[in-house]
């Protein structure tokens, strides 16, 4: 008890390979965005979080209302 030494918290180990994984995802995100990358290797679904957009809006098709229909 008071002859023993306090024993330092163990440092939480880290996984190297996972955040190895992260900062290359990350920066497929940023040369995306940065528009270094022409033909994009991101996912749809990743480009659209990237830039901040709802998937479905890359999706959409505008089809031109006719004046038929305005009136």
């Amino acid at each position: 008890m008071f002859g023993e030494f306090a024993r330092p918290e163990p440092e939480p180990t880290i996984a190297v390979k996972t955040l190895h994984a992260k900062i290359g995802v990350l920066t497929l995100e940023n040369d995306f965005l940065s528009g270094a990358l022409p033909t994009a290797k991101l996912s749809v679904s990743r480009q659209a979080t990237a830039l901040g957009i709802s998937r479905g809006s890359i999706y959409y098709q505008h089809r031109p209302v006719s004046d038929a229909e305005l009136n």
